[in-house]
């Protein structure tokens, strides 16, 4: 028991003591931020207006202080080596590009050189006045360069980086010799100081302010904040508000424009979310007549905003693939391209992230979940809050998140979907609490309880968790949204009972799609009884109207403008592709099988090797997945290393049935059925329960073919396949949830090195279920060692 709370002090004192977050993008100004009074306002938001630097923007430290951001790692070389400049910093080599922030006017030279280190030309040399600077090297030199490895090295004085840029195809052009002699480069894209650009500093709660800096680079100084008295601003809304009109504000209900006030908030189902017009219609309705309150519209944006019909959005890997993902930057850009998209529908509010700490591998939602541990959900969840609402909601592309589903749902005996946790407190308490303080620090909006129960108590009907522990004890001010009807059925005999019991213990916004009337009727009557307070109804009110006004709906409530064009668009797909492949994980690589060579001739075998539905899973274009004609479009398995490689020297079979005789090697993909919120068997554990081919049955045609075997797993956790892992010389996870499958060979042939680890302990038989690293008091298996630790993952 005491190991178990200091491992929670311990966690907890971490997350308190951070002092800034991820910096994103190339915000170059510095400056600082205070409050009215002068004193420094930590978490301040400073981002660009202009639409097409969407994903720039940074986060005041401690002091006040911000920019310049630094250049994300997961789209950053690696240094080779370099002095530590204070004139040249943010250097990084991308694609063929060269980027480089330079702190005073300096003459600026580039050089390239080869592996052995011999210089192979100067392709810049020019007086470069402070600012940031891209250069494109592509065209810049005479010839082609050969596929190899290069080094480049800026100087500036007497200071030097340098970077690694790696040539493939025809990626990079360049010399094709080792004359030394300078030349005079004619360049297909001139170096170009960033343009300067109006600049919002805010914070949520606080008074935006707008300034136009003359250069990208000005010292904007110091900038004043002006708190907002939201407070007020929702006791003035209050004091206008009948019993009826709270108890609206209160229900959730599908948005309807013909009856804008049926519900206070809105929500749209899987797949089928309609396009910005009609959630403007519904809120231009609102606000010309009655309260004018503007409505807040919710959806499932569960591994990104995945519209109905055509309208599809860039979907990311599910949670349990970006729990396995190192970069928290990534981690941030995915939750900050959802919210774009998302704001771009006016969409404001997403149910989503799951942060559930996942404990059996029967448990169907297991690709909901980020990990077995507390801390890799908190990390995963915090990074996508903040990435959807950054640290200033009324900015127009930030939306609400939801943290859910709280608590314990991953953590249910035999991982029953919606079952039972069990255990001593203290011990849920050190499993299963800790994300949604992570949440709380990174200013969630809004928390959904779990179908699932603690201790036998029903999690919307918990009121030592709803309202002590999370809005007493960790002073979460948002407002607590129930999921699916769950207010009918937790905490009582009948319906009346299980509201009265779910509103009184914390409950706030009951999820009331088409029984919104109902809804209303029961908070009424259990009001008139005494049984649900009005106290408790003006709580629930005020929390939503303060989330309304911290969110700046009054203000300005329609779909954001002029993003549309950027909606699922070649630069999100990107980000998507880059979670991809940083999520993938290396369990295995006998005698260096990967990375497969470009020229190998290669032979893909299993449904899930070509099918984009498969391999997206669940809650894609629908909520058991997409239909076989709604298949979102992507790239799979088969298709990135038809591209990637080298001409017609792949192949596929989807039974397995026409393994080329002249193959090199074979690729057999697995993987699970889509589905969503179920109780998985130990069949489906085994990957041997599909419709879509079995394990066994693909294994033994790629075994018949005496060929190297490459076993790619498309799951949504740890899968017990350790015979088929035996029967491989590599395997490698590959996971669910997204179409950007050209991450799939950006990995496989080695273009972007594995940095994916194990977020799960990996057991070797299903007898072993439950197997969590540490155990933390909970629930065993049958024991033993595991096949493959937490943290594994392999790297070439």
């Amino acid at each position: 028991m005491k190991k178990i709370l200091n491992r929670v002090m311990v966690f907890l004192g971490l997350v308190a003591c951070t002092a800034s977050w991820a910096q994103i993008g190339q915000i170059t100004n510095p400056g600082r931020v205070v409050d009215a009074q002068g004193q420094p306002l930590k978490n301040a938001m400073i981002t660009y207006t202009d639409p097409a630097k969407r994903l720039n923007y940074d986060f005041s430290d401690a002091s006040g202080n911000f920019g310049p951001a630094k250049i994300s790692s997961a789209v950053s070389s690696k240094a080779v080596s370099s002095t530590v400049p204070s004139l040249l910093t943010d250097v990084s080599t991308v694609g063929s590009k060269v980027h480089f922030f330079l702190g005073s006017s300096q003459k600026v030279s580039i050089e390239i050189s080869n592996m052995t280190g011999r210089r192979i030309a100067t392709v810049f040399d020019k007086n470069l006045e402070r600012g940031s600077y891209t250069i494109d090297l592509n065209g810049a030199m005479r010839s082609k360069i050969a596929n190899n490895v290069y080094f480049v090295k800026i100087k500036a004085n007497n200071e030097s980086a340098i970077r690694k840029l790696v040539a493939v195809g025809n990626a990079v052009s360049g010399f094709a010799g080792s004359s030394p002699d300078a030349i005079n480069p004619v360049f297909s894209a001139v170096a170009k100081k960033m343009a300067g650009s109006e600049l919002r500093i805010g914070k949520t709660g606080y008074k935006p302010v707008l300034i136009t800096p003359a250069s990208a680079t000005e010292d904007v100084k110091t900038i004043t904040l002006v708190k907002i008295n939201i407070e007020s601003r929702v006791d003035s809304v209050m004091s206008k508000m009948s019993l009826d009109d709270k108890i609206m504000l209160m229900t959730e209900d599908n948005p309807d424009a013909g009856n804008p006030y049926k519900s206070g908030t809105g929500i749209w189902n899987a797949g089928a979310a309609p396009g910005a017009n009609d959630f403007n219609s519904w809120n231009n309705n609102r606000m010309s007549q009655g309260l004018k309150i503007p409505g807040l519209s919710g959806y499932d944006c569960v591994h990104g905003y995945i519209g109905g019909g055509s309208t599809e959005g860039t979907m990311f890997p599910h949670n349990q693939a970006m729990g396995c993902i190192q970069d928290t930057t990534l981690i941030q850009m995915a939750g900050r391209v959802t919210a774009i998209e998302s704001a771009s529908r006016g969409v404001y509010w997403a149910f989503a992230p799951c942060v559930a700490v996942c404990r059996d591998e029967h448990w169907g939602r297991i690709y909901e979940g980020p990990g077995e541990t507390p801390e890799i959900c908190a990390k995963v969840g915090r990074n996508l809050i903040l990435g959807m609402q950054g640290r200033d909601l009324s900015l127009n592309t930030s939306i609400c998140a939801t943290a859910k589903h709280f608590a314990g749902d991953g953590g249910t005996q035999g991982g029953t979907n919606a079952g039972n946790t069990v255990g001593p407190d203290a011990v849920l308490r050190a499993i299963h609490l800790p994300p949604y303080v992570a949440a709380i620090e990174a200013e969630v909006a809004c928390v959904m309880p779990s179908f699932s129960n603690w201790n036998g108590v029903g999690s919307h009907a918990n009121k030592p968790l709803l309202t002590d522990w999370l809005k007493t004890q960790q002073g979460f001010d948002g407002f607590v949204v129930g999921d699916w009807a769950a207010h009918t059925f937790q905490g009582g005999s009948d319906r009346q009972s299980c509201v009265n019991a779910t509103i009184s213990a914390g409950l706030d916004n009951p999820m009331s799609p088409g029984i919104a009337d109902q809804t209303k009727g029961d908070i009424k009557n259990g009001n008139a009884s005494g049984a649900i307070s009005t106290d408790r109804i003006n709580d629930a009110c005020r929390r939503i109207l303060r989330v309304l006004f911290r969110k700046g709906l009054f203000e300005n409530y329609n779909a954001v403008a002029g993003y549309s064009g950027y909606f699922h668009g070649a630069e999100h797909k990107d980000v998507a592709r880059k979670c991809v492949a940083a999520s993938m994980v290396v369990l295995k690589n006998e005698n260096n099988t990967l990375p497969l060579k470009k020229t190998q001739k290669i032979a893909v075998i299993g449904a899930w090797g070509n099918d984009v539905g498969l391999q997206c899973g669940g809650w894609t274009l629908g909520w058991q997945g997409a239909a076989a004609a709604q298949r979102p479009a992507g790239t799979t398995l088969f298709m990135s290393l038809q591209q990637q490689g080298s001409g017609n020297s792949v192949s596929f079979s989807a039974d397995g049935s026409n393994i080329p005789g002249d193959a090199a090697v074979v690729v057999v993909c697995v993987g699970i059925d889509p589905a969503a919120e179920y109780t998985k068997t130990n069949d489906q554990v085994q990957l041997n329960a599909s419709n879509n081919g079995k394990i066994n049955d693909l294994m033994n045609k790629a075994k018949a073919s005496n060929k190297p075997i490459v076993l790619v797993l498309y799951t949504d956790g740890p899968a017990v396949v350790t015979q088929a892992i035996s029967d491989s010389k590599a395997v490698v996870c590959a996971w669910l949830g997204s179409p950007e499958g050209a991450g799939f060979g950006d990995i496989l042939y080695g273009d972007v090195h594995p940095t994916g680890k194990l977020n799960h302990t990996w057991p070797a038989t299903v007898s072993q279920i439950p197997i969590n690293d540490g155990n933390m008091g909970d629930a065993v298996g049958s024991g033993g060692a595991p096949l493959f630790p937490l943290g594994h993952g392999l790297t070439y």
